[in-house]
């Protein structure tokens, strides 16, 4: 009885020093938008998108409530909850508007992710040929 009690007392003891905090839920949330909308928007324009993850974890922070059970959390927004426990994120159930930034994925998506990485060809090609003509002038004077 007394090393189911002691075994007991460790785990809650790592529990409570794991618990994660309004910043470990951040992150999380974070990386969980990144995924999704890289997942849903793939190619330039999904990256960009993705970009934007860090406002909406911070967006997040006022929006989610954490219920703080000392040995683990619950952040909820809505009906959406995700548990934290030992350092770790689980959702508990899914967000009904899981694609919320996603965006049609029909040819005039594919023609414009086209556009782009044709334009940041040519403003790369534009950085190289100033920085070739700049090192050219200095190495002449």
């Amino acid at each position: 009885m007394k090393k189911i009690a002691f075994v007991l007392a460790l785990v809650a003891v790592f529990l409570f020093f794991t618990n994660p905090d309004h910043e470990d839920f951040n992150d999380y949330f974070q990386k969980r938008i990144e995924k999704q909308v890289e997942k849903n928007n793939p190619g330039p324009f999904g990256k960009f998108l993705a970009s934007f993850s860090s406002a909406l974890a911070g967006f997040a922070d006022n929006a989610f409530v954490r219920d703080n059970y000392y040995l683990f959390s619950v952040y909820r927004m809505g009906d959406y909850k995700v548990l934290g426990i030992g350092g770790q994120f689980f959702p508990l159930n899914k967000i009904k508007s899981e694609d919320f930034l996603q965006l049609p994925q029909d040819k005039n998506m594919k023609q414009w992710e086209k556009k782009i990485e044709e334009a940041m060809d040519k403003i790369q090609k534009n950085i190289d040929k100033t920085a070739d003509s700049l090192l050219k002038t200095l190495d002449e004077r």
